[in-house]
């Protein structure tokens, strides 16, 4: 874990990203701030524009959310009531242009 940052929240989980951070578990141990504020600093910096994302083609593994790279202690990662379930399945975030609204 590195020292924590001056930076706010949102800035902080960006700056990680841009760090090559890959994963909510990382950032976390990066910035020293809860999982939970990393999800929520991430939805954030999707609807500011700053990161896309995009369902990937392919749905839930066939093994279930334990298989799943966002799944934690066999639970849905994505925020689905379980494997399979609407709006169930890997997310791709990447680093996008920043849009003015």
């Amino acid at each position: 874990m590195t020292a924590p940052t001056t930076l706010s929240p949102t800035r902080a989980v960006l700056a990680q990203i841009v760090h090559g951070a890959t994963s909510v578990d990382e950032i976390a141990s990066r910035t020293g701030l809860d999982v939970g504020v990393v999800g929520l600093a991430i939805d954030r910096l999707v609807a500011s524009g700053h990161l896309t994302s995009e369902r990937l083609v392919g749905g839930c593994p066939d093994a279930g959310c334990g298989a799943c790279p966002s799944g934690r202690d066999g639970r849905p990662g994505c925020g689905a009531t379980g494997a399979g379930a609407p709006g169930a399945g890997p997310v791709l975030v990447t680093l996008g242009p920043v849009v003015r609204r």
